[in-house]
C-alpha cells in the first residue's frame, strides 16, 4: 500500500465539489453522488509525493484544491512536464493501457484530491457513455501535450548532442591553429635577425638564390616519395651528422626540418660549395627556418579545411534552409555526413565502421534534413549497442525502383518480444534515463508516413539489421 492509500481510510467526497472538474460541471446530480461516492478523499502536504513513476496505476486523480506537479525523466535528466491545478485530472483514465503511472506526482502546495479506482470504470462508462467520452478526448489531447513536451526534449537532446560533439570535433583543429600559429610567430620573429647575420657572413645573391630554389622545390621532393620511419631516421642521422661536420652544434635540430622538406645530403652539399661554404651557417638556419615556416602554414591550411569540412557537413546534414523542401538528395553523402556528426562518439568507442555504398546509387526525391534524422537516430542506436571496438555497417543498394540502406551492429541483439514493440512510441530498451522511446518512432514515422518508404528489422545475438527502403520517384 502506497502512502497515498494508507491516508484513505473513512475519509469521503461531497457530490458538489466534483463540479469543479470542467468534465463533470453539467453532471446529473445522481450521476455526480454515485462517481463521489466511489472516490475516496486525500491529503498531501507541500512537498510530499502523491505517487511515484513506478507504481501500479489504480486510480483516476481530481485534483479539488491546490497545484499537483508532474515531474518525469527526459533523456537522463528529470524534468517539470505539467501542473495540475485545482479541476485537473491525472492518473489512469478509462480505456487507457497505462499500466504504471510513469511520472512522479508531487504537491507544489497542500493538495486535496478525490481518487477514483479504476475498478469502477466499466461502471462509469456503463452509467455515462457521455463523460466517458469526454474523458477519452481529455485522455488524447493530455497524450498529444505529452508527446510534444518529449519530442521538445528529444529535439534538445538531439541538438546537445550534436553541439557537443561538433564543439569537439571543432576543438581539435581550432587548438592545432593556436599552437601552430604561436610557432609560426616564433620562426618569423627569428628571420630578420637570420637575414642580417648573412649579410654579416658575406652570403652572396648566388648562395641565396641556390636557397630559395631548395625551398621552392622542397614540397614536391616531399610529396614525391614518402619514407618510411627507418628511412627518416637514418636520412636524420646522415643529415645530421653532415651539419655538425659542417659546425653547427646543434645540426641534428635542422636535420628534422630538412628531411620533412625532402632535402638530401647532395642538396646541401651542392649549397656548401657556393663559395667555399662561406657564411654557410647562418645561410642554413634561414633556410630550415623558411622550410619550417612552409610546413607550419600547410599545417594551418590543413586544420582550417578540416574546419571548413565539419561546418559544410553540418550544414548538409541539417538543410536548415530547406527544411520543407522536397528536392534531389543524394543518400551515401547523407550517410557520409551523419558519420561526421557522429565523429566523437564513434571514437569514444573505438567503433570500426564499415561502408558499402553503390556508387551509382541514383539520388531520390526527399526531405534530405528528415532523412539525416532516421539516419542519425538508427546510427547512433547502433553505437550505443555494440560493445567498445565493434563494427557498424552501412550498405546501400538500388533495387528496382527502391533505394536500400541498410545499418548492421554487431551488439548482442534485440529480443523477439522488444521487436514487436520497438517502433512503439516511449518505448526502449535502453536503461533508465538514456534513452525516451521516441528515436524510432520518428524514425518509422519520416519513413512510413512522409517518405512513402518501408522500415523493417531482423535482429540475432551478433547482427542487428535495419533496413530503410525508399522509393527513387
Amino acid at each position: 500500500m502506497s502512502d497515498s492509500e494508507s491516508r484513505l481510510e473513512g475519509s469521503s467526497i461531497a457530490a458538489p465539489e466534483l463540479r469543479v472538474v470542467a468534465e463533470m460541471e453539467d453532471l446529473p446530480d445522481q450521476l455526480l453522488s454515485w462517481i463521489a461516492s466511489s472516490c475516496r478523499e486525500v491529503r498531501v502536504e507541500a512537498g510530499e509525493k502523491l505517487f511515484c513513476h513506478d507504481e501500479e496505476a489504480r486510480y483516476m486523480i481530481l485534483v479539488l484544491e491546490g497545484d499537483l506537479e508532474v515531474l518525469g525523466e527526459v533523456a537522463g535528466q528529470r524534468r517539470l512536464m505539467r501542473v495540475w491545478h485545482a479541476g485537473g485530472i491525472a492518473g489512469i483514465l478509462p480505456f487507457s493501457r497505462m499500466t504504471r503511472y510513469g511520472v512522479d506526482l508531487i504537491a507544489a502546495s497542500p493538495v486535496r484530491a478525490a481518487l477514483f479506482s479504476k475498478e469502477h470504470f466499466p461502471e462509469l462508462v456503463r452509467r455515462s457513455p457521455q463523460l466517458a467520452e469526454r474523458l477519452v478526448h481529455f485522455m488524447s489531447a493530455r497524450v498529444r501535450k505529452l508527446t510534444q513536451i518529449q519530442l521538445q526534449h528529444e529535439k534538445l537532446a538531439a541538438l546537445g548532442k550534436l553541439s557537443a560533439g561538433l564543439a569537439h570535433e571543432l576543438n581539435n583543429p581550432a587548438a592545432a591553429i593556436r599552437r601552430t600559429v604561436l610557432e609560426l610567430r616564433r620562426r618569423l620573429s627569428g628571420l630578420p635577425r637570420q637575414v642580417e647575420e648573412m649579410a654579416c657572413d658575406g652570403v652572396d645573391a648566388q648562395q641565396i638564390r641556390e636557397a630559395c630554389r631548395l625551398s621552392r622545390e622542397s614540397s614536391a621532393k616531399a610529396e614525391r616519395k614518402p619514407l618510411s620511419a627507418l628511412e627518416r631516421s637514418e636520412r636524420e642521422d646522415e643529415i645530421g651528422d653532415w651539419l655538425e661536420d659542417a659546425g653547427l652544434d646543434e645540426g641534428w635540430q635542422l636535420a628534422e626540418a630538412f628531411v620533412e622538406a625532402g632535402l638530401q645530403l647532395e642538396d646541401l652539399e651542392t649549397l656548401s660549395q657556393e663559395r667555399g661554404g662561406k657564411g654557410l651557417n647562418g645561410l642554413l638556419a634561414w633556410l630550415e627556418a623558411t622550410l619550417a615556416s612552409q610546413r607550419l602554414l600547410d599545417e594551418i591550411a590543413s586544420a582550417s579545411e578540416r574546419i571548413s569540412q565539419l561546418v559544410e557537413a553540418v550544414r548538409e546534414h541539417t538543410y536548415p534552409e530547406r527544411a520543407q523542401e522536397k528536392r534531389e538528395t543524394d543518400v551515401n553523402r547523407g550517410l557520409d555526413s551523419t558519420l561526421v556528426v557522429l565523429g566523437h562518439k564513434i571514437r569514444k568507442k573505438d567503433a570500426k565502421i564499415v561502408r558499402s555504398y553503390d556508387p551509382q546509387l541514383p539520388p531520390i526525391r526527399a526531405f534530405p534534413g528528415l532523412l539525416n534524422q532516421v539516419w542519425t537516430n538508427l546510427i547512433d542506436n547502433a553505437l550505443d549497442a555494440v560493445a567498445d571496438g565493434g563494427e557498424v555497417r552501412l550498405e546501400s543498394a538500388r533495387e528496382g525502383d527502391w533505394v536500400t540502406v541498410r545499418v548492421i551492429d554487431d551488439g548482442p541483439g534485440i529480443s523477439p518480444e522488444d521487436q514487436r514493440r520497438i517502433f512503439e512510441p516511449w518505448y526502449t530498451t535502453k536503461a533508465p534515463g538514456q534513452g525516451t522511446g521516441l528515436g524510432l518512432d520518428i524514425v518509422r514515422g519520416i519513413v512510413t508516413d512522409q517518405s512513402a518508404g518501408k522500415l523493417e528489422l531482423s535482429s540475432r545475438p551478433g547482427r542487428t539489421e535495419f533496413t530503410v527502403r525508399l522509393p527513387i520517384e
